[in-house]
């Protein structure tokens, strides 16, 4: 845990001394209090002398008020340092995973790394709000109140012994039990937050198909065992805690008895005993808010051992040190031998190559198609040229220039992605649209929005390009969808911009229309597109027909009918469905 806190600890250097120096300062204004008391009732209750009560008891007030204001300043110190220490290790964790590339985030998993930024800081913060509090309020109580109880008393003293014999290894045996229930504690909140967020993305799936139940019992099974886990946290800690404090209420009984009898011989004061008993609760207390702290400590270090797996996780996808830059972007993108696969070790000869020997050109200012079978490697092929991964063999390259020795967000910055589920965030209309260009003004949001054929809906709203889109674009239908990625996309004018299936939900008549537009408009840039449908394709430059991770064929419309079986069989079945449609 010390690991991730030597970098967030030195920004705040001089905050946290000066809450340690509060701290000092208010606990030894605690120590001195029951001395205080043991005189006030010694030499003023005792002997009847109201002057020195008031006196005292004057300066007491004076005490106490210097206690209480300097623990309140220590309070609000350390409660403002643990959460910008929280702030800032969240900042660096959303950025660091912003920076991951999709093979990092899927390792991760989307559910834990929403827990990790989320619940496993919040542990953090507890635990350094803790830490920040009394981390020399401890040390400082305990010492100073066993010094102060020997000064006192030493024939009293000799109940420390038995104190420390027993509540020291009670905390050993405590903290050694709860650390793996913390650990199964934060994986199985993983799992909750992992089905939470498949049942609420997929909610129309679950209805379609009548599995509330089901998804209910799914949800139960997981919930009932973060519930066990719990009440297995609660059953140790029930035990721990009462026979902590037992002890010490016994040993008070036990002080007063035999105090009373050293009272009664003459050996002791009263306000002695009574100071003794307040410095015996104040061991105690320090050793009960020690207790407290190793019992939050082992959950605050699973947080920071997940918290640094993803802080110190190098991402696979990275600029090079001198990348190259390109002065006169055209958008010309090259296959050269590519092979690809998921797994991460090139030298497997078990591994499954999705991608085999893919060649090909994508032409500035011309349109390459690609088709084939599902799971044929299509999509898989785009994801290679904005370098979401990288090719295992072979090259890709901007402009004859290999993608890997380009700067990442100057690369992505000539290029426009929509993939095959559009993602809408919540927010307006002219928000989500803003995203491809910040400094868009309205005339240009109308026309993009008239190129994908969506405008008259848009000025059928209330609020026109202010309406509000909910999370996902819910509020719209799949097509409206569709439509607005695609204006988002085409905004900025990039130097290539790849379709992944991205006109799946429209009508074949917007479909054309569309598709018209869209030449007209980014006619000097490199478009991609991955389509199933034969019209979206036809009139493209270069079509590639791709069957299990190859490309069979590549050419124009007319020479793939006469050279490649499988594109005329596509053509084919899709021209039967449109004639048995025609004919219904």
């Amino acid at each position: 845990m010390l690991n991730l806190f030597k970098k967030y600890f030195k920004p705040y250097i001089f905050l946290i001394i000066l809450s340690l120096s509060f701290q000092i300062i208010q606990t030894l204004f605690t120590l001195y209090l029951p001395n205080l008391n043991a005189q006030i009732i010694d030499k003023g209750i005792v002997n009847g002398d109201t002057l020195y009560i008031q006196n005292q008891g004057f300066f007491m007030m004076v005490l106490v008020f210097l206690q209480v204001s300097f623990s309140i300043l220590n309070s609000y110190l350390s409660t403002n340092i643990s959460l910008s220490i929280a702030r800032d290790i969240r900042k660096d964790l959303y950025y660091k995973i912003q920076n991951l590339s999709s093979a990092d985030v899927n390792h991760f998993g989307v559910a834990t790394l929403i827990t990790r930024v989320t619940n496993d800081i919040q542990h953090i913060s507890t635990v350094l709000t803790y830490l920040f509090s009394i981390i020399i309020n401890i040390p400082i109580i305990l010492v100073g109140s066993i010094i102060m109880a020997i000064e006192n008393s030493l024939s009293l003293s000799m109940i420390l012994c038995v104190i420390f014999s027993i509540i020291i290894p009670l905390i050993l045996i405590f903290t050694k039990k709860l650390k793996p229930l913390f650990e199964l504690f934060q994986k199985q909140f993983d799992k909750i937050n992992g089905i939470l967020r498949d049942q609420i993305t997929g909610v129309q799936v679950v209805k379609a198909f009548v599995k509330e139940k089901t998804e209910y019992k799914r949800f139960k099974k997981v919930n009932k065992e973060l519930y066990d886990l719990n009440i297995r946290m609660g059953k140790l800690m029930s035990l721990f805690f009462p026979s902590f404090f037992l002890l010490p209420s016994f040993l008070i009984l036990v002080t007063i008895w035999y105090g009373g009898i050293l009272v009664n011989v003459g050996e002791l004061e009263i306000g002695t005993i009574t100071a003794f008993i307040t410095y015996l609760m104040y061991i105690t207390m320090a050793l009960a808010m020690f207790a407290m702290i190793l019992g939050f400590v082992p959950q605050a270090e699973v947080s920071a051992k997940r918290i640094l797996e993803v802080l110190n996780t190098e991402t696979s996808i990275t600029s090079p040190p001198k990348p190259i830059h390109i002065k006169n972007p055209k958008g010309n993108i090259k296959f050269k031998d590519v092979d690809f696969t998921y797994s991460n070790n090139n030298s497997d000869s078990n591994n499954v190559f999705v991608l085999k020997n893919i060649n090909f050109i994508a032409k500035s200012s011309e349109t390459t198609g690609i088709i084939g079978n599902t799971a044929s490697g299509k999509s898989t092929l785009l994801q290679l040229i904005p370098r979401f991964y990288d090719v295992t063999n072979g090259m890709v390259s901007f402009d004859d220039v290999d993608v890997k020795n380009l700067n990442i967000d100057e690369l992505n910055s000539y290029i426009n992605f929509i993939p095959q589920k559009s993602f809408l965030f919540s927010g307006t209309i002219a928000e989500n649209l803003r995203l491809g260009k910040n400094d868009a003004t309205e005339d240009e949001l109308w026309e993009v929005l008239e190129i994908v054929q969506i405008a008259d809906f848009i000025r059928g709203l209330d609020k026109g390009l202010h309406s509000k889109v909910s999370q996902r674009g819910v509020n719209l239908s799949g097509g409206q969808q569709q439509r607005l990625a695609i204006a988002r996309a085409i905004l900025p004018k990039p130097k290539v911009i790849i379709f992944d299936d991205s006109f799946s939900a429209l009508d074949y008549s917007t479909d054309l229309k569309l598709r018209k537009a869209l030449t007209k408009f980014i006619k000097n840039s490199t478009i991609i597109i991955v389509s199933q449908r034969i019209s979206t394709i036809r009139d493209a430059d270069n079509i590639l027909v791709m069957d299990d991770g190859e490309i069979i064929s590549q050419g124009k419309h007319t020479d793939l009918m006469k050279n490649c079986e499988i594109y005329e069989s596509i053509v084919s079945s899709q021209l039967d469905f449109k004639k048995s449609m025609e004919e219904l």
